[in-house]
């Protein structure tokens, strides 16, 4: 992990993984889920901060993901390599400043941020 203290808001921190492995096991039995919030509030949030802009100008580079799923009816897998998510100016280029890489809302406290 390499992260900027001094450029917070101008450089991303960057997340560098090596292997990432998921099981899925996959069963006919019905889910109960039951949330206190409907699914559409969930991601609502009141105010657009100073950690929120870290956390959405952080670079993410995975090296190896591999996925299993397993059923009584069947199994397999799949791999996929040389993960990144790098966040962008708004017309796809690297940004040399994130502050470049999302457009803010003011009124509404929402932001668009671009991501790769």
């Amino acid at each position: 992990m390499i992260v900027p203290w001094t450029e917070l808001k101008s450089a991303p921190v960057q997340i560098f993984i090596d292997e990432i492995h998921v099981e899925v096991v996959l069963s006919s039995d019905p889910v109960n889920r039951q949330t206190d919030r409907p699914a559409s509030t969930l991601g609502e949030s009141t105010s657009y901060g100073f950690a929120e802009k870290v956390v959405e100008g952080m670079s993410l580079y995975i090296n190896t993901v591999e996925i299993n799923f397993d059923s009584n009816a069947f199994g397999g897998s799949f791999m996929l390599s040389r993960l990144s998510v790098e966040s962008r100016t708004p017309g796809w280029q690297v940004a040399q400043d994130l502050r470049m890489t999302r457009i803010n809302c003011p009124s509404l406290g929402r932001a668009l941020v671009y991501k790769q």
